[in-house]
């Protein structure tokens, strides 16, 4: 939507290419590194904005969805910076401060346990409980980019 919003249907495509790349070939291991580097660093260059105004996004969701924004601002802002990907953290951490739970910890990639940073603080349990306050929130935070968005189309127009 940012791309959409700031330069149209051509500059939405090109960012989709750069997201795409990364998702095929952007990958840190033996086989792709000579080639999939550009397109991971391309990546995390194109999201630098975006990722923010997400999160942004996410805690103006938490608050119509009546969740609590002021830890989802607030986690994002702390824990952030703590994922390798300079970007995932800011939507991630205000979701996870929304919603009051922990996510990250170990996780399985190829086979492989990692253990990845934990975001959030665990007020409560993982459960699926939360999945309806979850959609909720997704729902929010999509009407709140798409606000965001307009807004940033119109300041352009």
């Amino acid at each position: 939507l940012f791309y959409l919003a700031l330069g149209g249907p051509v500059l939405a495509l090109a960012y989709k290419t750069v997201n795409t790349l990364d998702s095929m070939v952007g990958y840190l291991n033996d086989r792709y590194r000579d080639f999939g580097w550009f397109s991971a660093r391309a990546d995390d260059w194109a999201n630098l904005v975006p990722a923010r105004l997400s999160g942004l996004a996410v805690a103006l969701g938490a608050a119509v969805a009546g969740l609590d924004w002021r830890s989802a601002l607030r986690v994002m802002l702390r824990d952030a910076r703590k994922m390798k990907s300079p970007n995932a953290g800011w939507p991630e951490g205000a979701a996870a401060g929304a919603l009051g739970v922990q996510l990250g910890g170990p996780s399985v990639y190829f086979g492989e346990v990692v253990e990845k940073p934990t975001i959030g603080d665990p007020v409560r349990p993982l459960a699926v409980s939360l999945y309806d306050e979850a959609v909720r929130l997704l729902y929010a935070a999509s009407c709140a980019a798409l606000l965001l968005s307009a807004l940033l189309r119109a300041a352009l127009t």
